[in-house]
């Protein structure tokens, strides 16, 4: 079984489930709406970069969701980790493009609302995410 980081709360693993291995994300039943929210966006979503929800399940003390699990990737540390820091600068471009295009759009609202939700979201999502993963390797500390 691997275990990957993640937020929301939750954990996430590989699980062996009728012979195939599966992504389970699990969650208190008390925290279960943040991962039913994000069941609701990937199937709402659902395309070629958007992994298909297999199954999910509430049962008294939690909730858990699967995916598929796409063996023979990297995680985004372990790549920067092995690739030159212009190879990882492009990529997290990429990645960091696709989000604020395709995933975190906003409703219409004032430019003071959206500036607001922009900057808690960097502040407490992405910038606490990066300092943790700058804490855990060498190489990133040293491109920030």
């Amino acid at each position: 079984m691997v275990t990957f980081e993640g937020g929301s709360f939750s954990r996430t693993y590989t699980k062996k489930v009728d012979g195939q291995i599966i992504v389970r994300k699990k969650i208190l039943k008390s925290q279960e709406t943040k991962l039913k929210n994000q069941v609701r966006w990937l199937i709402k979503n659902q395309c070629s970069l958007v992994p298909k929800v297999l199954n999910q399940r509430s049962t008294l003390f939690s909730y858990y969701y699967d995916m598929p699990y796409y063996g023979g990737y990297a995680n985004f540390l372990t790549f920067i980790e092995r690739n030159p820091k212009e190879d990882s600068l492009i990529i997290l471009k990429k990645v960091l493009e696709f989000l604020f295009n395709e995933v975190y759009i906003f409703k219409q609202e004032d430019s003071e609302t959206i500036s607001k939700k922009l900057d808690f979201y960097i502040e407490t999502k992405i910038l606490k995410k990066i300092q943790n993963i700058s804490n855990k390797s060498s190489v990133i500390n040293k491109l920030l």
